[in-house]
């Protein structure tokens, strides 16, 4: 049974929900589509995959922000979420840090940026609403480093 499980909604009017469900918790992120936060994230994944740790990867909302920061924690890979927001000050929610080998930690926001992937299939560039493009070829090579576990 993995560790967490990682859901994107469709992209819409520059937006895209981002599920997280770990430890009987739910969080849901409505993050930009227009800042690049997707690519961010698959080129955070690639670090990791590749053993780059620390990595910190922050997707920005408005006016909030979620970041993801992944760090060796003994022999395994350490995964915690941070909620960030301002409004009179800087407010944080962390989400209890899950600790797991690379591909516990990785493979949920693969299959997740997979199944996002499929569903974009066939859908013009200019419907996709939202600014920055696919990574295609980053996703490939996430997938290539994960299958030489």
């Amino acid at each position: 049974m993995p560790l967490f499980r990682v859901e994107l909604d469709m992209p819409h009017h520059g937006w895209m929900l981002l599920h997280f469900y770990a430890q009987g918790e739910h969080l849901a992120f409505e993050a930009s589509a227009f800042f690049d936060g997707l690519n961010k994230l698959v080129q955070g994944l690639l670090r990791v995959a590749q053993d780059e740790l620390p990595t910190r990867v922050q997707w920005a909302g408005e006016p909030e922000e979620l970041v993801f920061n992944f760090a060796k924690a003994q022999e395994k890979i350490e995964l915690s979420i941070a909620y960030q927001w301002i409004r009179e000050g800087t407010h944080t929610v962390e989400f209890h840090p899950i600790a797991g080998t690379r591909e516990e930690i990785c493979l949920p926001f693969r299959s997740a940026l997979r199944s996002l992937e499929l569903r974009l299939e066939g859908i013009e560039t200019s419907q996709r609403d939202w600014y920055e493009g696919f990574p295609y070829r980053e996703l490939a090579l996430l997938t290539e480093q994960l299958g030489k576990s």
